[in-house]
């Protein structure tokens, strides 16, 4: 049942990234609609090919990754959120614990995992 769940939540992510990815190469290309557009607006100046370009070309593959990258990443976050126990704030709060001790000392060490996760 896990590997369903696995494979259930993972393969829609991978496809849809490679779907994106696809339209955005045609969006870069020279005759994509990148190009019309900077044509349309009367800036043919700016047109130059995207990816082949050193100054360029990772900051157009970045733009593309940074909407994955952030939806997986809040994701993780949202489940590891939902799995610190609430008895554990609770016990903080009435110990006499502020929002920033609970935070740092609390949810941040229980996070810890996650952020590993989500960086590398």
């Amino acid at each position: 049942m896990e590997l369903f769940f696995t494979y259930s939540f993972r393969h829609p992510h991978a496809y849809s990234a490679v779907v994106i990815w696809v339209l955005w190469k045609y969006i870069y290309s020279d005759a994509g609609i990148l190009t019309a557009f900077l044509e349309a607006i009367g800036k043919p100046e700016w047109i130059y090919g995207w990816l082949s370009h050193p100054k360029t070309a990772l900051t157009a593959i970045a733009f593309v990754g940074f909407p994955f990258a952030i939806g997986f990443n809040i994701l993780v976050y949202y489940a590891g959120l939902n799995n610190i126990p609430t008895s554990l704030m609770e016990s903080a709060m009435i110990d006499g614990a502020k929002f920033w001790h609970i935070f740092l000392k609390y949810i941040c060490r229980l996070f810890y995992h996650r952020s590993n996760c989500c960086l590398y």
